[in-house]
């Protein structure tokens, strides 16, 4: 048996006020990264890759 997911994660640019100590500065609208990961019940083997979206298409890329 395997086991799909997907995990929406979001992009990071650049340095936070945390570093920076400028919170004046924000950027939104960055958009989001798609983790598939499949994993193996049996072995535990897991395989992840970043994908643009979690559409048909990139689901099946992902899983061939």
């Amino acid at each position: 048996m395997l086991q799909r997911h997907t995990k929406k994660l979001g992009r990071i640019d650049g340095n936070g006020h945390r570093i920076t100590g400028a919170r004046s500065t924000t950027k939104r609208g960055i958009g989001w990264d798609m983790v598939h990961l499949a994993i193996d019940d049996h072995s535990r083997v897991s395989f992840a890759k970043f994908l643009p979206d979690e559409k048909t298409v990139s689901c099946v890329q992902f899983m061939r």
